[in-house]
């Protein structure tokens, strides 16, 4: 059986909390027009890297705030440590 994108799961799980999402940080793996325009639309600001197939990806993920992009790094590191100390 072959996985869904992150990024169609991603929606699933997104639109079930939009009352508490104000900003939504992703890695490249949620690179996905329709994602970031789903949550736009909806009031969210996606701060998710561009896959950087050519200039624009690089670009943009060049204009991007990286210190709010860095707060998803620290939250995935939290929980790497939590999923090896209790599994």
């Amino acid at each position: 059986m072959k996985q869904p994108h992150n990024s169609k799961i991603g929606w699933q799980m997104f639109k079930r909390n939009l009352d508490k999402l104000n900003i939504l940080t992703a890695d490249k793996g949620y690179d996905w027009w329709l994602l970031r325009q789903r949550l736009r639309a909806e009031g969210v600001t996606p701060v998710i890297k561009y896959r950087e197939f050519d200039w624009h990806g690089i670009a943009n993920n060049f204009l991007q705030d990286d210190t709010i992009y860095h707060q998803r790094s620290n939250a995935e590191s939290t929980f790497f440590a939590l999923r090896r100390k209790y599994g």
